[in-house]
C-alpha cells in the first residue's frame, strides 16, 4: 500500500485508518527494540498466564507491524501451530517468515468474515493510538467473533510514564491528543471493554520497566523506545494545534529533549502499562 509523507515520515493510507504514528524504516527499528523492551519486563514471557498454547492451535495477532511478536513466539512452538498477523500496513511485514506464519492486511474494525471461531489465542498490542472509542466496542466483538470458543485474548497497552515535572507535562500532552483525536484515555483499563464483549475470566495485570541511563543499558534502550515514539508522534500533535502545549515543530522537539534527558537523570523513571486477558465462552 502506498505510505503518505508528512514531516519527513512515512504513514499509512489505509482507508478510514485513525492511527496516528509512522510505518517507515525509522519506526519499524523501534517497535522491534520495543518488543524486545517489554518482553524483558514481562519476565520474558509473550503469553500471561493461564494462557497456553497446544499442538494445533492458531494463534492471530492483530496490528502486528513489523511481526516480531509471532516471529518471537514461533520459536517457542511447534510448526504445527498456526500463526496469523494483521495489520492495515504491509510496509513492514518482514520479507521471509517460518512456513507456519502468515500476513494479511486487515483492520480489527473488519477482520475476515470466514475467521469466525477460528483462533485460540488472539494477541492486540497497543492500538490506543489507532483506534477513537466508539471503534473499540466494534474491535472487542471482532476479537470475540474471530477467537474460538473457550479461547483466550490478550490486550497489552501503555498506562503512564513517571519521572519528573517534564515527563509529566509530555504525559498531559498525550493524554489531550487523545482525547483531542477522539480516543480511549491514557491509562484507561482495557477489561471493561472485554467485559462488555462477553469475555469472561478477564484480569488485569500492571506491569512496569525502568527508562534512562541510570538504569543501565536496559534503561537506555527503554528510552530510546519511549523517546523515538513521542518523535514519532510530532506530526499529530503539531496538526492539532500544539494542544496548548507547543505552539511549533521547534518547541516540541524541545519538550522531546527535555523529557529525554529527565528519564535519564532521574532514578526510579519508569513506564507502566497493563496486560489484560480475558477467555470467550465455551458453546
Amino acid at each position: 500500500m502506498k505510505t503518505e509523507s508528512i514531516m519527513g515520515r512515512e504513514f499509512t493510507s489505509f482507508p478510514g485508518t485513525s492511527y496516528i504514528a509512522p510505518c517507515d524504516s525509522r519506526e519499524q527499528r523501534r517497535l522491534d527494540l520495543q518488543h524486545k523492551v517489554w518482553k524483558r519486563a514481562m519476565g520474558d514471557h509473550l503469553l500471561c498466564d493461564p494462557i497456553q498454547v497446544k499442538p494445533g492451535d492458531r494463534i492471530l495477532d492483530v496490528g502486528c507491524g513489523t511481526g516480531i511478536w509471532l516471529s518471537d513466539l514461533a520459536k517457542e512452538l511447534p510448526s504445527t501451530v498456526e500463526l496469523m498477523g494483521v495489520d492495515i500496513e504491509s510496509a513492514m511485514f518482514p520479507k521471509s517468515q517460518p512456513e507456519n506464519i502468515h500476513f494479511k492486511v486487515a483492520s480489527v474494525t473488519a477482520l475476515p468474515s470466514s475467521w469466525m471461531n477460528r483462533f485460540s489465542i488472539v494477541h492486540q498490542r497497543l492500538l490506543r493510538l489507532a483506534l477513537r472509542q466508539q471503534e473499540w466496542k466494534l474491535a472487542m466483538k471482532e476479537l470475540s467473533r474471530v477467537t474460538a470458543p473457550s479461547g483466550w485474548v490478550q490486550l497489552v497497552e501503555f498506562s503512564s510514564f513517571h519521572a519528573g515535572p517534564t515527563v509529566k507535562k509530555y504525559h498531559s500532552l498525550l493524554s489531550a491528543l487523545l482525547v483531542h483525536r477522539g480516543m480511549v484515555a491514557l491509562g484507561e483499563d482495557p477489561s471493561e471493554a472485554m467485559e462488555d464483549a462477553g469475555f469472561v475470566d478477564v484480569r488485569t495485570l500492571r506491569a512496569s520497566y525502568q527508562v534512562g541511563k541510570w538504569a543501565g543499558q536496559n534503561g537506555i534502550e527503554a528510552n530510546i523506545t519511549v523517546i523515538e515514539g513521542f518523535k514519532a508522534l510530532k506530526a499529530a500533535v503539531i496538526n492539532a494545534g500544539g494542544l496548548g502545549y507547543v505552539t511549533n515543530g521547534e518547541e516540541y522537539d524541545k519538550l522531546v529533549d527535555e523529557t529525554e534527558r529527565e528519564f535519564d537523570s532521574t532514578p526510579g523513571a519508569s513506564v507502566e502499562f497493563l496486560v489484560s486477558c480475558g477467555r470467550k465462552i465455551a458453546c
